[in-house]
């Protein structure tokens, strides 16, 4: 194989879970290029991982704003970006959308190998599947790595990575200095989420009490 598409058309947590993935196709397809097809949050710290090849946006709300508006607008947007995936050749794409929509525009995209998780039926458009009724009892990553056994990659996970560009390098650093803080050892708290998972999204917030307590 000498392309492969990564594709998790989510938040920014759930495409740092599949970074490992990209080590070990790294290690085992010395030469491989490595794209993704993610959300336009997740893009922008993928963007910066000096390892991928290219990062494509899909944003599904955006193409359900502009069907609202006009389908034939709609079906110009659909047709460049079937048309943009089909003209790297990708040999094979991991899809952990979970979307049966998403892996029917994979195959009339031309990408031969379309590997992921058959999810309440939806995987029917995939060459190659696992069976997913949740991620349950074993870490996310770990999930991700059943599919790699699909390419003769059998090993745990290793870390994920999360890229960070010079650019936002330089900011905390002038941040840190400006407060006082350029020697000490600094803990950030971060008291949001939920936010891209709709409706219902509150419920995968912690309580503000909770980053008290941790804290």
């Amino acid at each position: 194989m000498k392309k492969i598409l990564i594709v998790i058309p989510f938040g920014i947590g759930d495409a740092l879970l599949t970074t490992p993935m990209v080590a070990a196709l790294k290690e085992k397809f010395p030469a491989v290029t490595v794209s993704y097809l993610t959300s336009a949050k997740a893009a922008l710290f993928l963007k910066n991982d000096s390892r991928l090849d290219k990062v494509f946006t899909y944003d599904r709300d955006e193409f359900v704003a502009v069907y609202r508006e006009s389908p034939w607008k709609f079906l110009l947007k659909w047709r460049k970006f079937i048309r943009d995936l089909r003209s790297e050749r990708f040999d094979a794409a991991f899809d952990l959308s979970l979307n049966a929509g998403i892996g029917f525009a994979l195959r009339i995209a031309g990408i031969p190998r379309r590997i992921g998780y058959n999810h309440k039926g939806r995987g029917r458009f995939l060459t190659e599947s696992v069976a997913l009724k949740g991620y349950a009892n074993r870490h996310v990553a770990e999930h991700h790595f059943d599919l790699l056994r699909f390419v003769g990659i059998d090993q745990v996970p290793g870390d994920t990575k999360f890229c960070v560009s010079a650019q936002d390098k330089a900011w905390a650093g002038q941040f840190l200095s400006k407060n006082g803080l350029g020697e000490a050892a600094v803990i950030g708290f971060f008291l949001g989420g939920g936010a891209s998972f709709g409706k219902g999204g509150e419920g995968r917030r912690w309580p503000p009490e909770s980053y008290a307590q941790l804290a």
